[in-house]
């Protein structure tokens, strides 16, 4: 053991404070942000520390009624020692509940995490933080001040005589609780949907599922079916998310491509040295392949979402009028019903502020990115915008879904987890923050593989697809390429602790 305080050590580096580009629910969307990095309560004996700042994001929310959930940031850290490669940090964990895993945990707020692995002792690689309050959305009013993850940095095996530098991430999260949900619909627009509702009232048996086209499979225990409760990304990933992820890749090169148009497709990434930005950072990443989105998720330490967890994000504890319903619980999409085209929306700018204007705005109709509402348009727009827009104060205008999820409809494609190919093969292993050799995610066996394995399908459809493809229980889209073209993104999700 080196007796050798870290604090006047760490002191000596730059600590880079990175807010990750997300917006919230709500009339105004806005980021959220991280500031104030330090380090304190160095324990030389335990060789620990605190990673300890600020925390603040706009038109936060926690409601005892209706949905009954909250928004709240999904925060972990990364650390590299002597410009080397950067690694996740673990936390400590004693019993999911903040105080006593020694972080330190703002008067006005919750911290909580699940126990992700155990060897010596019990570590997490990340943790939930929360209001602890009733909160109305609002600007501004998710602010929380000196916020401290306890560090085993002896466990990292970290040499305190190395230049370390340390990075903190949050993403924005929705709480979709535990509860029964129905699951698919007594639909005739397809061959591939399931043979009748299903009400899926737990969470640990297995059972069978059917499609019209005959497939039939058996669904694990252990398969995420939606009835635990669970936290779902706000927003699809962005393409400053993608970058931050590139930036703390060791191996980034295989997760990138610098041959797309951002003139055609809205896909800006660039590469400046060792640095890769975007100029729009705050628009959905599209071009994204299944193994660059398993690796981000792999490297946030979520995990994928399965296509039951996607129909419960959707439409909540709601049972009725369920046949084509878009995720805001409506059949009804802009100025028309499904299948009726709508003139084009109007984008307001194609910066950070970026919104969506349309003469038609109602509180019955939804609003959500696809061929029929703007069919000049050839790339996703900034995720949240619909819900920046003053006027759309509603779910169905917001294009939100029952629990405040925004987008899961239109935009990009969502990927999930197929219950017909993976139902007896993935478990909801949570990525461990530490993607494997080469910069691939293969270190997961439960997970599907890279290279087109079946169990991965399309959900919610996106931008250049027909709006049928984007209600909630549509699933003629559930066979995926493996490759990176213009519609290809996604989300992630975390089992609640």
């Amino acid at each position: 053991m080196i007796n050798k305080p870290l604090i006047s050590h760490l002191k000596k580096v730059v600590f880079i404070s990175f807010g990750c580009l997300l917006l919230s629910f709500g009339t105004k969307a806005n980021n959220i942000s991280i500031s104030n990095i330090s380090i304190t309560s160095q324990d030389i004996d335990e060789e620990t520390a605190v990673i300890e700042f600020d925390l603040s994001w706009s038109n936060s929310w926690k409601v005892a009624f209706g949905p009954s959930n909250w928004d709240a940031a999904w925060i972990f850290a990364k650390y590299r020692e002597n410009e080397g490669d950067w690694k996740h940090c673990t936390l400590s964990y004693v019993n999911g509940t903040g105080i006593t895993d020694g972080h330190q945990v703002p008067s006005n707020a919750n911290i909580s995490s699940a126990l992700d692995f155990t060897d010596i002792d019990n570590y997490s690689n990340g943790v939930f933080l929360y209001s602890a309050n009733e909160l109305t959305q609002s600007s501004n009013n998710a602010n929380y001040s000196n916020v401290g993850l306890k560090w085993d940095y002896g466990y990292n095996g970290v040499d305190i005589n190395n230049a370390i530098e340390i990075k903190v991430f949050a993403i924005e999260m929705v709480y979709v609780p535990e509860g029964t949900y129905v699951l698919g619909a007594n639909y005739s627009g397809g061959e591939n949907f399931f043979t009748s509702i299903l009400s899926i009232d737990g969470e640990n048996k297995s059972f069978s599922l059917t499609t019209k086209n005959g497939s039939t499979a058996n669904v694990n225990a252990s398969f995420p079916k939606g009835y635990q409760a669970f936290y779902c990304m706000k927003y699809e990933i962005t393409q400053g998310q993608y970058c931050d992820f590139l930036n703390t890749c060791s191996s980034p090169n295989n997760r990138y491509k610098s041959s797309f148009s951002g003139d055609r497709f809205r896909y800006n990434l660039s590469i400046t040295g060792d640095d890769y930005s975007s100029s729009t950072p705050h628009v959905a990443c599209n071009f994204l392949s299944w193994a660059d989105i398993a690796t981000y998720l792999d490297w946030a330490a979520l995990r994928p979402m399965t296509e039951m967890e996607y129909e419960k994000a959707c439409r909540g504890f709601e049972s009725t009028s369920v046949i084509g319903n878009f995720p805001w619980g409506t059949r009804e999409l802009k100025d028309g019903t499904a299948d009726t085209e709508a003139t084009d929306y109007v984008l307001t700018s194609t910066d950070e502020t970026e919104t969506v204007t349309d003469a038609t705005f109602d509180a019955t109709k939804g609003n959500a990115l696809c061929s029929y509402t703007y069919g000049n348009l050839e790339g996703p727009i900034r995720v949240g915008a619909f819900a920046a827009q003053t006027n759309n104060t509603s779910k169905a205008t917001a294009g939100a879904s029952y629990f405040g999820i925004l987008e899961l409809a239109g935009n990009i494609k969502e990927r999930v987890i197929d219950a017909i190919t993976a139902g007896e093969t993935f478990d909801g292993t949570h990525g461990d923050g530490t993607i494997g050799s080469g910069g691939l995610y293969m270190d997961l066996p439960s997970w599907p593989g890279s290279t087109g394995d079946p169990g991965i399908g399309n959900r919610g459809g996106s931008f250049i697809q027909k709006d049928t493809k984007l209600l909630t229980t549509d699933r003629s889209d559930m066979v995926v390429a493996e490759s990176r073209i213009n519609v290809h993104g996604g989300r992630g999700v975390r089992t609640a602790p």
